[in-house]
């Protein structure tokens, strides 16, 4: 059961104490996650049909949702295969943003050169594999200047 205090500091000790599980480390955890993952990232585009071919065309990407916002305005979704993170594709111009803004991201792969061999057989630019002693990369050209990274730690 729950006390409530004035001191806010004790009622989360409270909450936890109450609420938690124990952890083998002796220590008390609760029972739920307030944050689980990144939910979505950004990406302003100047053509979200272009932009759209490029992640699901090229990269392989699938669209999560694609919903008409009402006044011209869309919401696209995407994101890679069995991914929980999506990469919305937004209309700069309705936001007064500039095409380009938004997040860095980078994917992983499980094999960097194969995966570059694969997005230049689609027609993607990519840099050759960069290997170093904590992982190997390259970068991929977006529409828009997004320039997303691949790598394999």
């Amino acid at each position: 059961m729950i006390q409530v205090c004035q001191n806010s500091s004790l009622w989360w000790h409270t909450w936890i104490t109450n609420r938690g599980t124990r952890r083998s480390d002796g220590g008390r955890q609760y029972g739920w996650a307030m944050i689980t993952h990144i939910g979505t990232a950004m990406f302003y585009v100047s053509d979200q049909e272009e932009s759209l071919r490029f992640y699901r065309d090229i990269l392989g990407f699938s669209v999560v949702t694609d919903q008409d916002m009402g006044g011209g305005a869309r919401w696209l979704e995407v994101a890679p295969p069995g991914g929980s993170t999506t990469i919305a594709l937004h209309d700069a111009a309705a936001d007064g943003k500039l095409p380009g803004d938004g997040a860095y991201l980078t994917f992983a792969c499980d094999d960097v050169a194969r995966t570059v061999d694969e997005l230049r057989a689609k027609g993607a630019q990519v840099t050759d594999p960069d290997e170093q002693p904590w992982g190997t990369f390259a970068f991929v050209e977006g529409p828009d200047g997004h320039r997303v990274q691949i790598h394999r730690k």
